[in-house]
């Protein structure tokens, strides 16, 4: 699980190799819903339940694939003052979108204003589980609403080969023909909650999950940041030089 913000933390949250909690296990929590869009607000929690980020982000699905677009003005954390985020976005960091592309058994991070991708191949035990098939587990825990709106909340467990790769909290709205509208997750001392607005099934369009031409590729998020501060300090030696 990971929330975008600069560098890596503790937990494995924050980092660049993982923008958002969302992964190949993830999706399953979503059951039979393969295709759709989404608004959604995110929260993570601290261990005495203070909230240590919040965030929102767009979140498309077109048959297992996931599109998340993120605005670093959209971030909140008491990590991330003011001057980190100008430097970010200084950089071309101020926008980004996520790809979770379980077919090509890999995830990309896309920096537009930056024109860098980074390439990330999947963890060894996501493409071993997607090639051997997740197992879900789903245990009705009884009925919540989650703003007025009537849901069933369930216990889900994702499975690979028996170890269990994720387990979650979700309630699931029966307007919305059982979509989670609700997802908690915690790991180690920190909770995430995710809150998913405007609903809807339409198909999103195959292009959105296209990687975008003449961009630089990374694999490493080290060399990135490295190649884009090397960017910033050629742009304006020139511009100092006019």
């Amino acid at each position: 699980m990971g929330l975008l913000l600069p560098a890596r933390g503790v937990a494995q949250m924050p980092s660049l190799e993982s923008p958002t909690g969302v992964n190949a296990s993830f999706i399953k929590l979503f059951g039979t819903h393969k295709t759709f869009a989404s608004k959604v607000e995110a929260q993570v929690f601290d261990a005495s339940g203070k909230e240590w980020v919040s965030l929102e982000l767009e979140m498309k699905a077109l048959d297992e694939k996931v599109r998340l677009d993120i605005d670093l003005d959209r971030i909140k954390s008491r990590d991330l003052p003011e001057f980190a985020v100008a430097s970010l976005k200084q950089a071309g960091l101020g926008r980004i979108i996520s790809l979770i592309l379980p077919d090509k058994k890999a995830s990309y991070v896309i920096y537009p204003a930056a024109e860098a991708v980074l390439d990330l191949p999947l963890e060894q035990k996501d493409a071993e589980a997607l090639a051997a098939g997740y197992q879900v587990e789903k245990t009705e825990l009884g009925q919540e609403a989650v703003e007025s709106e009537p849901c069933v909340k369930n216990k889900v467990v994702v499975r690979n080969k028996g170890v269990v790769a994720l387990e979650a909290t979700t309630w699931e709205a029966a307007s919305l023909k059982g979509f989670p509208v609700k997802i908690e997750t915690k790991e180690k001392s920190r909770t995430m909650v995710m809150r998913f607005r405007q609903v809807q099934f339409t198909r999103p369009e195959a292009a959105l999950f296209d990687l975008p031409k003449g961009y630089t590729q990374y694999k490493d998020p080290q060399a990135m940041m490295v190649g884009l501060m090397k960017k910033i300090a050629s742009g304006a030696a020139g511009d100092s030089e006019k």
